[in-house]
């Protein structure tokens, strides 16, 4: 479930969410209370917290040293006392939630002992906030997991083995909305000892999102601490601190957090998506990228040379890459003086990489052991169109039968940074320009090396290193369907998150039908789990399955999907799948690809319950059972090279919404029509 606080979603792709800490600040006197909730609000603040304890039930009334704070704000201040001062009034409590219920601001409170929660669930208060020092008090964290609501945790001060053992606690009674805010417990904390970084060592070590609890003087620390990914800010606010009170050194007064709010969401703002292309706001900058230009008058016929032709600023003409395959060509025509060479300008329609008739541009297909149909299919594809292009099948197992279906056969090294030399000249001795990696392992090594590939011409269809992130790692997968509402399969590392009868047991990055375990028991479950690395686990569905081919451009054109049932499926493995024709799910699925906003070939699985979609993972590459969708129509191959050769093609889906039907036998794949 998603995190969230009176209906109000809190996380990783939702706005900061700030919270005015009121403590000791209302000075004892209800009015001022009152007075810092409405203030709280109109300085956008989304929620005020409370403290809610006793004197008596957060410590006892001693004068023995233990009971006397040694150093800092509070220096030499009885326990006892300094809580006395401090408290809210139990008897303020339903005035102050009424109050900020009524001017539309969320209120919750740190309890404190059994009787604080006890009496904040009578006022039905939306969340729980557990103060560092309590992080230890394991019973309290309990019987406030007891409650159902969300809980978030402060870390100050505290050790690995203590937040491990508080998120333990709160996972085992099924607890999945919680939240950890870093801290340093000291009042006021120094900057330089605020340790940001942390927070992203917490979100990756407990596998939840973070916020800060900031007990720093200014504003910079929270504000920084959004850039970071800061889910929640708490700040302690007064309405001045020229009116003393407790905490009032290190809290902010209105403007000041009025200030922090704006710049928190400033910060949040800025940082965005990653972008794969320009923004609208670099539309005039774009225009004045270089491009070639004539810069002599030129006669028709006559040469282009480096006196005529030129990389100049704007961007109307020609890109610069193809400058040294235009030099030497013929001028189709009379060119002048400030024109911008386009391709019709030139006579031979071999003279750039634009060409469709070259024969520098032969393509290779990665890993493709047993992928023999698939590169049939590729020769049918593209052979029709681009009759030149050899097909080369790339793989380090010398013995796969695909090497009798391709042009040629490669056996090639694995796919790690010290091999990239050798593959690059390999490419550029045989020609290959294109690449089409079809294994989910080698993936990131493609897309890190996407842009020097590229500066020698030759072009890796492969996703960016963000889209690999979400889309291989698939708890980040889970993680994305329900930020944006797209049903999906529960998942978690924690077999207790999922509470089901059967479970399917299978690696967080794993790929294809590899360490997967299907319709367990738990204890079985959990059992097969210790043999894999990062292992998660996911309630087995007995539904029908499918899988989503598609293509989106650079551009971010999808020209459509192809849909395809996985009728019998054994060891993971698709041994007879049919496509299918289902507007309603094809809507679905193509919201939730818009959304992915995912560049190149790729195939989704999903489980289709009562005529919906529940999405399972996505694979960015060329899919093995691809073969159907192109037949179908969807002419994943040829669409990537032709926007590469041609950057004005614009692909045209003639899908023929044919059901067709592939049987998977150990050596080949056979095609039928849907009386199969």
């Amino acid at each position: 479930m998603p995190f969230s606080i009176d209906g109000r979603q809190i996380g990783k792709g939702y706005k900061p969410y700030f919270v005015a800490e009121m403590s000791g600040n209302h000075n004892n006197d209800i009015n001022r209370a009152l007075k810092i909730i409405e203030i709280a609000k109109e300085s956008g603040a989304d929620a005020v917290k409370l403290q809610t304890y006793k004197a008596s039930t957060i410590t006892i009334d001693h004068n023995s040293d233990d009971f006397v704070v040694k150093e800092g704000l509070w220096k030499n201040r009885r326990l006892f006392e300094l809580y006395e001062e401090a408290s809210t009034p139990w008897e303020w409590h339903e005035k102050l939630y009424c109050h900020a219920k009524k001017i539309g601001i969320s209120i919750f409170s740190s309890p404190f002992d059994f009787s604080a929660v006890d009496f904040l669930e009578e006022l039905d208060s939306k969340a729980y906030k557990i103060a560092s020092p309590e992080i230890v008090d394991l019973p309290l964290i309990e019987r406030v997991c007891d409650t159902g609501k969300p809980i978030i945790i402060s870390t100050g001060a505290s050790s690995i083995r203590e937040i491990s053992e508080a998120i333990s606690v709160i996972k085992k009674k099924g607890i999945s909305k919680v939240m950890l805010l870093h801290c340093t417990a000291a009042y006021p904390a120094p900057l330089n000892e605020a340790n940001l970084s942390t927070m992203k060592f917490l979100n990756e070590k407990f596998d939840v999102d973070v916020g800060l609890s900031d007990h720093t003087l200014g504003t910079i620390v929270s504000t920084t601490a959004v850039s970071l990914g800061a889910s929640i800010i708490e700040k302690h606010f007064t309405l001045s601190r020229s009116d003393g009170g407790i905490d009032s050194a290190f809290s902010l007064e209105p403007s000041e957090f009025s200030e922090l709010v704006k710049n928190g969401i400033q910060a949040y703002n800025s940082i965005g998506t990653p972008q794969e292309k320009p923004t609208n706001s670099e539309s005039s900058v774009k225009r004045n990228k270089r491009s070639l230009y004539v810069v002599r008058n030129i006669k028709k016929g006559e040469l282009f040379n480096e006196n005529n032709l030129r990389s100049i600023r704007p961007a109307f003409g020609m890109e610069p890459k193809f400058y040294y395959e235009v030099i030497g060509k013929k001028a189709a025509q009379d060119l002048y003086f400030g024109e911008p060479l386009k391709k019709e300008m030139i006579v031979d329609k071999n003279s750039t990489n634009i060409s469709l008739f070259s024969d520098d541009n032969n393509i290779l297909i990665t890993s493709s052991a047993n992928k023999n149909p698939l590169i049939r299919s590729l020769k049918n594809a593209i052979k029709g169109v681009l009759p030149n292009i050899k097909i080369y099948a790339g793989d380090t197992n010398e013995t796969t039968l695909s090497k009798f279906d391709a042009d040629y056969f490669w056996s090639m090294p694995k796919t790690n940074d010290s091999n990239i030399k050798e593959i690059i000249s390999y490419c550029k001795k045989n020609s290959i320009k294109f690449i089409f990696p079809t294994r989910d392992g080698e993936l990131f090594f493609w897309s890190k090396h996407k842009s020097l590939l590229k500066s020698q011409n030759i072009f890796v269809f492969v996703a960016s290193e963000n889209i690999l992130s979400l889309s291989l790692d698939k708890l980040n997968f889970f993680k994305f369907c329900q930020r944006n509402n797209f049903q999906t399969i529960n998942t978690s590392p924690n077999i207790e998150d999922i509470n089901h009868d059967k479970y399917v047991v299978k690696e967080r990055f794993g790929s294809g039908s590899k360490n997967i375990a299907i319709n367990f028991k738990k204890d079985d479950a959990l059992k097969f789990s210790l043999s894999l690395k990062k292992p998660i686990f996911q309630p087995y569905v007995n539904c029908q399955e499918i899988s989503i081919d598609g293509w989106v451009g650079e551009n971010g054109n999808l020209p459509g999907i192809s849909l395809r049932s996985r009728s019998i499926i054994l060891n993971g493995e698709s041994k007879v799948t049919t496509t299918i024709n289902n507007p309603k799910l094809e809507k679905k699925a193509t919201e939730f690809i818009s959304k992915l906003a995912i560049k190149g070939p790729f195939v989704i699985q999903a489980f289709v319950q009562r005529n919906n979609l529940k999405f399972i993972e996505c694979n960015p590459r060329i899919g093995g059972a691809s073969t159907l969708s192109i037949k179908n129509g969807l002419n994943i191959f040829l669409w990537s090279i032709l926007e590469i050769l041609d950057p004005s093609f614009i692909p045209n889906l003639s899908k023929k919404h044919k059901s067709i039907t592939q049987v998977r036998t150990q050596f080949d794949r056979y095609y039928y029509d849907s009386n199969f």
